[in-house]
């Protein structure tokens, strides 16, 4: 699938963001269109239409999903972040994506319900990950999470 013009993505994700800013779209895909990552869990075909603008697609969102998944399993349902950003290779300008992607992704793994309490609890416990990444597991906040910059 081929990119459309930047300025309409831009233009399309505002507009959801917006949406989202008033409550007509959930939480987790709004914060998904804030953050360029595709909203696969919640998809629509306005976001197939952009599927190759996203920073972040369903490639990504799987490797994070399967690698969390793996780690939980090893380890009695506790990943910490370090844990993720080991298996994801991130970090001194390896792997496929920087440390701020890894962290809205997870994010966005996280708003969607996806995984049980105890893997986020272990995720962002002291010592578990750097300081950015405690706020993965937070409560939705529509200031933080869906900013009005775009």
């Amino acid at each position: 699938m081929s990119k459309m013009s930047g300025r309409d993505f831009e233009i399309m994700r505002m507009m959801m963001v917006d949406a989202a800013r008033r409550g007509d779209l959930d939480q987790a895909t709004g914060f998904a269109w804030a953050h360029r990552i595709y909203p696969m869990f919640g998809s629509t075909t306005v976001a197939e239409a952009f599927k190759a603008d996203f920073e972040n697609g369903t490639d990504e969102i799987g490797k994070v999903l399967k690698a969390i998944d793996e780690i939980a399993e090893a380890n009695d349902n506790k990943v910490g972040f370090y844990s993720l950003e080991t298996a994801m290779d991130v970090g001194h300008g390896r792997g496929e994506m920087t440390r701020g992607q890894l962290m809205h992704i997870a994010r966005y793994i996280f708003l969607d319900g996806r995984f049980n309490k105890q893997v986020w609890a272990s995720m962002v416990r002291n010592g578990a990950g750097p300081v950015e990444s405690q706020g993965v597991a937070n409560d939705f906040d529509v200031k933080w999470d869906l900013p009005l910059q775009y």
